[in-house]
């Protein structure tokens, strides 16, 4: 059995996920690049376009449970803040904890976001050592 979510009004199974995924990591916005590039050169070691059913995340820490958003203009209108605000929701139930960045900063100050996000999961990981 396949697990499935609802991507686009499309229907899709896990494997189409992941075939998904890989075709946003093969082809990132100019911030996602920016942010990915700054990451590894931070050596911050985070996944990117992983799925995280139902969704597909643009970053992941897996050591924390830090989901990283980049959100572009089309995030700012009423009803995608509704549906970003529910995503958030789900993930948070899952455990996770979610980081939105812009577009705009992530361009910007690429090393300083990846900056605030490796002092995020440093935070995360203490809590856990506790």
């Amino acid at each position: 059995m396949y697990s499935t979510i609802n991507e686009g009004n499309r229907q899709l199974r896990l494997a189409e996920k992941e075939v998904f995924a890989k075709r946003m990591r093969e082809n990132p916005t100019d911030a996602e690049l920016a942010f990915r590039d700054a990451a590894k050169a931070a050596g911050v070691e985070l996944l990117n376009q992983h799925v995280l059913l139902p969704y597909i995340v643009d970053f992941f820490s897996q050591s924390v449970g830090l989901v990283i958003e980049i959100d572009g203009h089309g995030h700012f209108n009423r009803a995608q803040h509704e549906s970003d605000r529910g995503r958030t929701q789900k993930l948070m139930r899952l455990g996770c904890s979610v980081f939105r960045l812009q577009n705009a900063d992530v361009i910007a100050e690429p090393e300083l976001c990846v900056e605030i996000v490796r002092l995020m999961i440093q935070v995360k990981r203490n809590r856990l050592n506790r």
